[in-house]
């Protein structure tokens, strides 16, 4: 079940991907974890009260592991998961494209869209350019296509770079009719081969 679809009292036993994990201090004098866990949806803060020092060589962030637990809304805390095991996620019982970030629009969508976007740039020069650059004969399409936008901020997955030049270029081609001399296809090529 997707993250953003757990409800309140949900017990759950899916395979999330680690975001981060911090190691808290308990009152007691020995120590919790809270993790951040996720999936292509969102993620959701989790709590491992019991059993940290075990559970922590599984948990490196980037990698999928078997979650165990229970959803809730606290009424002070908000939503958290409070686990109760984390095991091995086995290769086969998970999709990875699911639990990693990824664009909002599936890979043939954004596709379609930059093509259509260089199909609409009138300049013969500048529409061949883009073709070399981004056209699916190009030498480098598949490295573009794949390519996160960036390493942390904003979109740093598989096909951000192609997710933000195609949002981009849009917006660009769509305001470029309301600013007097500004040349729509030189806007939209600088945007679609650059980000």
């Amino acid at each position: 079940m997707p993250v953003r679809e757990f409800t309140d009292g949900l017990d759950l036993d899916e395979v999330l991907l680690v975001r981060s994990v911090d190691r808290l201090p308990r009152r007691d004098g020995g120590e919790y974890l809270k993790v951040v866990l996720g999936d292509r949806t969102g993620s959701v803060p989790a709590m491992i009260w019991d059993g940290a020092a075990d559970a922590l060589p599984l948990l490196t962030p980037g990698r999928p592991v078997r979650v165990i637990g229970r959803y809730g809304v606290h009424p002070r805390h908000g939503a958290q998961l409070t686990v109760r095991a984390i095991r091995t996620a086995v290769s086969g019982t998970y999709d990875l494209a699911d639990i990693c970030d990824g664009p909002a629009l599936p890979l043939g969508r954004l596709v379609a869209e930059l093509r259509a976007l260089v199909a609409g740039v009138d300049h013969p020069h500048l529409r061949a350019l883009l073709e070399r650059i981004v056209g699916d004969d190009a030498p480098d399409w598949p490295r573009y296509r794949d390519a996160p936008a960036a390493k942390h901020l904003h979109h740093a997955y598989r096909h951000g770079l192609l997710e933000h030049s195609v949002t981009v270029a849009q917006g660009v081609a769509a305001m470029a009719g309301t600013f007097p001399g500004l040349d729509r296809d030189v806007a939209v090529a600088g945007t679609c081969q650059a980000g």
